[in-house]
């Protein structure tokens, strides 16, 4: 994907993604839940392999622009839920906070 960005972005143009990465491994029961298909959170990357696509592809200087802890969130804007999904799921949400994050970022691809 980021090849093809790359190579059809002008010298100098930029790319803006948004993605959900992850920043450590998640219990295996969080992949199973249906609800972490929705979110994006069972395919997603490490931020550096993320990182290290792009970079590969030739794009350079990736800057991140936003980035939220998503169960952190959830868990502030949905404690309901964040209670229901550690009774059905069994993990504690001490287990995965700061492991799931939506993440903004860009990555201009250099003057060549």
């Amino acid at each position: 994907m980021f090849r093809e960005i790359a190579r059809v972005l002008r010298p100098c143009g930029r790319l803006v993604i948004s993605d959900i990465v992850l920043d450590g491994p998640l219990p295996e029961a969080r992949f199973q839940e249906l609800h972490a298909y929705a979110e994006c959170v069972s395919g997603a990357l490490r931020r550096e392999a993320h990182f290290a696509l792009a970079g590969a592809a030739g794009l350079a200087d990736v800057a991140v622009l936003r980035d939220v802890d998503q169960l952190a969130k959830l868990a502030e804007s949905a404690p309901e839920e964040v209670r229901e999904l550690q009774r059905h799921t069994g993990v504690q949400l001490n287990d995965v906070l700061g492991k799931v994050h939506s993440l903004t970022f860009r990555a201009p691809r250099p003057v060549r």
